[in-house]
């Protein structure tokens, strides 16, 4: 992935040799942040990545919190895509396109409990998709983890993927129309917004926008692949150019529509909801 920075969040590419730097990092960190009382059990990355590799597991840093507290420097939110080169779908169409992951989510502030998230790397865009609730994910308090435990969830990985097959193949399979396309359009924007109590509408037909060859097509797999794309839902990438209205009250208490300009997503745990948001929504647009 390509690095940048913004104001919440950095995500860059870091090799295994980042362990070795002195400087207290997310990948070498040995310790709770002070904020921490003595009953937080930490679960530390690198004793995690050191299991997962153990089993076969590659790994790479993809996202970091960038928090505004300097001390929060080294413990903030993380995010770590494991993969694991022999774990395949078993079906040539899916595999051709996608390499099955793990998203680990982790913190040393207490801020983000230890998650495990599945998810696929897509070779087309080199872009990664989490799965949505209708898929397995495993959530872990702050305690102890064996290797035993981390084999167990390498084995439930096997079995969800598979699993996720006969999903990811209707998705590639139904074609949607154009109405269909804007509702999914329409509805993860509204998902987007859900924050903003004045959110009123906003231009969700842009969301739709073919950005690459490999998208074009009225497939389910299309439309939702188009619309992660342009709704930034990647750690590298912003969202397309566009607008929504919000209502305003002014001094006198005249409600007033306001446009704005549809931001970048900052924080690894709202782009992962948003994934997961999407993917749920295109499962439920194909069973339709």
């Amino acid at each position: 992935m390509i690095g940048f920075i913004n104001n919440n969040m950095i995500v860059e590419t870091i090799s295994n040799e980042a362990q070795t730097k002195e400087v207290k990092t997310v990948l070498n960190q040995d310790s709770a942040h002070t904020s921490r009382s003595e009953r937080y059990s930490l679960v530390k990355t690198s004793d995690l990545i050191s299991m997962f590799e153990a089993e076969g597991f590659r790994w790479k840093l993809v996202a970091e919190e960038r928090s505004r507290k300097a001390s929060y420097k080294g413990y903030g939110s993380h995010m770590v895509r494991l993969e694991a080169p022999e774990l395949l779908s078993g079906d040539t169409l899916i595999d051709n396109e996608l390499k099955p992951v793990l998203y680990l989510r982790n913190s040393y502030h207490g801020r983000t409990r230890l998650r495990l998230d599945l998810g696929f790397f897509r070779f087309a865009c080199m872009n990664g998709l989490f799965v949505g609730q209708s898929l397995r994910s495993f959530n872990k308090k702050h305690i102890g983890i064996s290797q035993a435990q981390i084999q167990s969830v390498f084995s439930e990985m096997k079995d969800a993927f598979k699993q996720a097959v006969p999903v990811l193949k209707a998705l590639m399979e139904k074609e949607i129309s154009r109405e269909q396309q804007l509702d999914m359009a329409k509805a993860i924007l509204a998902e987007r917004m859900r924050l903003s109590d004045n959110y009123v509408e906003g231009q969700h037909e842009k969301l739709l926008t073919v950005q690459r060859e490999e998208d074009v097509g009225n497939t389910v797999w299309k439309v939702m692949n188009r619309i992660q794309e342009n709704l930034g839902l990647n750690f590298n990438s912003r969202p397309v150019e566009m607008s929504y209205t919000v209502e305003v009250t002014d001094k006198d208490g005249v409600v007033q529509q306001k446009e704005r300009t549809l931001r970048r997503i900052s924080g690894i745990s709202e782009i992962a909801h948003l994934n997961k948001a999407l993917f749920d929504l295109a499962v439920s647009t194909s069973n339709s």
